[in-house]
C-alpha cells in the first residue's frame, strides 16, 4: 500500500513539475517570439513580423502579450497598405485597451485607415464617438485636422475650413489655409454641366471653358473640317448625300465631344482642389514643425 501511495505521488510530483517547465518554455518562447517580432518591424521587414505577431496571438492563451500584440499587427498591415486587416487589428486593440488615452489613439489610428479606403463617412463617425474635450491636448490638434480632412473629402468646404484653422497656432499658417480656401471656391465656379452645354451648342467651347485649350481647338477644328466636307459634298452632289455621308461622323465626335467637355471639367475640378489640399497639408505641417520647434 505504501509502495502505491508513494509511487502515485512520485507521478503526480513528475508530471506537475513537467507541466510546469512546458508552461515556463511557452511563455519564454511566446516572449522570445514577441521580441523577434519588434525587432522584424524596426528593420521594415513586415511580413515577418506579421507571422511572429500572429503566431503569439494564436499560442497566447493567457492573454498575456495579446492587447500589445494586435496594436503591433495593425501597424505591420498598415505599413504594406492592407487597410481592412490594419483596422480590424485597431478594432480589438480598442476593445482590450485599458486608459482614454489608449482608445482615443487606436480610434485615430482606424480613421487614418478610413480614409486610405477613401470613406470620409465612415472616418467622420469614428470621430464623433471621441469627446474632443475628455482627450490630451496633443491629440485635440490631430482631431481637428482628421475632421477637416473629412469634411474636405466631402466638399463640405466650411467646415473644413472651421476645422483646419482650429487645428493651426501659427498666423501665417492661418492665413494660408483662408487663401487655399478663396481659390478653393474659385474652382467651384467651373461647373461641368455649364461645359457641356457649352460645347452643346460650339462644339470645343466647352472644353476651352474648363481650361482644356489643346482638346478645345482641336475640336473647333474638327468640327470646322466635317463641316467644309460636308459643303463639298453637297456642292459636287446633293445635299441629302452631304448629310447622309457626313452626318454619322459628325454626330460620333459631337456627342463625345459633349460627354469629353463635361469630364475634362469635372476632373480640373478634382486635380485643382486636390492641389489646394496638398498645400493646406503642408501649411499644417509647417504649423507642426513651429510647435515643435517652440517646445
Amino acid at each position: 500500500m505504501m509502495n502505491i501511495q508513494f509511487y502515485c505521488t512520485k507521478i503526480l510530483t513528475i508530471s506537475l513539475l513537467f507541466f510546469l517547465s512546458n508552461t515556463k518554455a511557452s511563455c519564454q518562447n511566446l516572449s522570445q517570439t514577441y521580441q523577434f517580432g519588434l525587432q522584424a518591424y524596426e528593420q521594415q521587414n513586415y511580413a515577418a513580423a506579421i507571422n511572429a505577431y500572429e503566431r503569439v496571438v494564436f499560442f497566447d492563451d493567457a492573454d498575456s502579450l495579446r492587447p500589445q500584440v494586435y496594436y503591433q499587427l495593425a501597424q505591420c498591415y498598415y505599413n504594406v497598405q492592407n487597410y481592412p486587416k490594419a483596422q480590424n487589428y485597431y478594432d480589438l486593440a480598442y476593445n482590450l485597451a485599458e486608459t482614454d488615452s489608449q482608445k482615443t489613439q487606436f480610434t485615430l489610428s482606424k480613421v487614418s485607415c478610413l480614409l486610405a479606403q477613401k470613406d470620409a463617412s465612415a472616418a467622420l463617425t469614428e470621430l464623433y464617438s471621441i469627446d474632443e474635450n475628455m482627450v490630451a491636448k496633443p491629440f485635440q490638434k490631430k482631431i481637428r485636422v482628421y475632421y477637416g480632412i473629412c469634411f474636405f473629402a466631402l466638399k463640405d468646404f466650411e467646415k473644413s475650413q472651421v476645422f483646419f484653422l482650429k487645428a493651426a497656432t501659427d498666423t501665417a499658417t492661418k492665413i494660408a489655409i483662408k487663401n487655399a480656401f478663396i481659390r478653393v471656391k474659385a474652382t467651384n465656379e467651373i461647373n461641368p454641366k455649364t461645359a457641356q452645354w457649352l460645347s452643346t451648342f460650339v462644339p470645343g467651347l466647352g472644353q476651352l471653358y474648363a481650361g482644356d485649350l489643346k482638346n478645345g481647338l482641336n475640336s473647333i477644328a474638327l468640327t470646322a473640317l466635317l463641316a467644309a466636307w460636308a459643303g463639298n459634298i453637297a456642292q459636287n452632289n446633293r445635299p441629302i448625300d452631304a448629310i447622309l455621308t457626313v452626318y454619322p461622323w459628325f454626330q460620333r465626335y459631337y456627342n463625345g465631344g459633349r460627354k469629353h467637355a463635361f469630364d475634362i471639367a469635372k476632373q480640373t475640378v478634382s486635380q485643382r482642389q486636390y492641389a489646394i489640399y496638398i498645400d493646406i497639408l503642408n501649411a499644417i505641417a509647417f504649423d507642426n514643425a513651429l510647435d515643435l520647434s517652440q517646445k
